[in-house]
């Protein structure tokens, strides 16, 4: 039986159980330290846009294409490292339930979510604001709506 745990810092707790040959007793486990790289590749937002400072390469391609293209040219992606805690949290069972309707669903409002997931919309709205705070969703407004659009793409884990 083993059992891994996602620390802060980037390190990975792999607990692995020894018995004895002898008695069938178990000993302490031993634990297994592991150095993880965690990427997250995400669309480019709007506040993306506006940290890119004039005079840098970047900036003129990025200005163009918004300008050319507006929201469409935000479907280019990044990848930035992120803390272990931020992905903690993104990998719990209620959160992957949220992102998975998210990435099913789209156009469904913060309501509407909850009434799907069978929980509050303050608690969906708490999840929500997490997601956008780390810049892997974004709200778009239709009417009295705020409509939640997943920017999340991939979440990759390099040891």
């Amino acid at each position: 039986m083993y059992s891994v745990i996602l620390l802060s810092g980037g390190t990975i707790a792999h607990h692995c159980p020894t018995a004895a040959s002898s008695d069938k007793r178990f000993y302490p486990t031993r634990i297994t330290y592991i150095r993880v790289r965690v990427v997250i590749e995400r669309e480019l937002t709007r506040e993306d846009l506006d940290s890119v400072k004039p005079g840098d390469r970047r900036y003129d391609k990025l200005f163009s294409a918004y300008e050319e293209e507006g929201d469409e040219s935000l479907h280019w992606t990044i990848k930035e490292e992120k803390d272990a805690s931020v992905v903690r949290r993104l990998l719990s069972p209620r959160m992957l339930e949220l992102v998975d309707m998210l990435a099913r669903n789209r156009g469904l409002s913060v309501t509407e979510l909850a009434e799907a997931l069978g929980r509050s919309p303050s608690n969906v709205y708490r999840d929500l604001l997490f997601l956008k705070k780390h810049k892997l969703l974004r709200f778009e407004n239709k009417g009295r709506k705020r409509i939640p659009l997943l920017t999340l793409r991939r979440i990759t884990l390099q040891f």
